[in-house]
């Protein structure tokens, strides 16, 4: 990516999603930044697989992880880019996301998914 001037610090929480919140508060207020200059990237059981959305202050729709980031920020108004690893058809929500991904989806992650939220989180970068 092109230094655009933009100062950026990306984080990968190194705790369970379901309690990433903490962490991601952390740094929040370490780095004093508005949550709403926050992005943060999740899986999404509740849109196809490999489908992305880029969303603004939206509730949680019983995503645990985004639950734990909302109510340690004490805000839902932040950026969020939801990944779509579904559908999970009979499997639980809880198992389900444990599993690991098919070769196919291994192929159309790094072919098709990951240049996409690339050019989502560049966009999304730009316009901040």
């Amino acid at each position: 990516m092109e230094d655009s001037g933009l100062d950026a610090t990306f984080v990968e929480p190194e705790s369970f999603m379901n309690e990433s919140g903490r962490e991601v508060a952390r740094k929040v207020r370490f780095y004093k930044c508005d949550p709403r200059d926050l992005l943060v990237i999740h899986d999404e059981l509740d849109l196809p697989f490999g489908e992305t959305r880029l969303q603004f202050d939206r509730g949680t729709a019983g995503h645990n992880g985004v639950e734990s980031v909302t109510g340690e920020l004490g805000t839902s108004e932040y950026w969020r880019l939801r990944v779509g690893i579904g559908p999970r058809g009979e499997v639980p929500g809880e198992r389900f996301v444990l599993q690991d991904f098919t070769d196919d989806e291994n192929e159309r992650i790094e072919k098709e998914l990951l240049p996409r939220a690339k050019e989502l989180v560049s966009d999304w970068l730009e316009q901040q």
